[in-house]
């Protein structure tokens, strides 16, 4: 098998968790078709899509050696890592957020 082959299913992934957090963010959800519309990958990295006169900005992040998330904002100002909570840390940073 050549390596373009190799890749198909990760390329596979790449794009639809990136079509997803489109959909996402738009408020689509999973209605929205992907099919009607194209990501577009230059130099500097995922190119931005305009949907209603707003500009929606893709970032990646490598969760495991298996698994890539994709985030879509109209904010171009992404962290650097994610960072994972324990289930105990984020009831608290939540009822922290409420308290005040």
């Amino acid at each position: 098998m050549n390596t373009k082959a190799l890749r198909r299913p990760e390329c596979f992934y790449e794009l639809w968790t990136l079509k997803e957090s489109f959909v996402k963010a738009i408020g689509k959800g999973l209605s929205f078709p992907f099919d009607s519309f194209s990501m577009k990958l230059d130099s500097a990295g995922w190119r931005p899509i305009t949907e209603n006169n707003e500009i929606y900005y893709f970032r990646q992040y490598d969760i495991d050696i298996s698994y890539r998330m994709a985030v879509c904002t109209k904010n171009n100002n992404f962290c650097e890592e994610v960072k994972f909570l324990t289930e105990e840390s984020l009831s608290n940073l939540m009822l922290s957020v409420y308290q005040n």
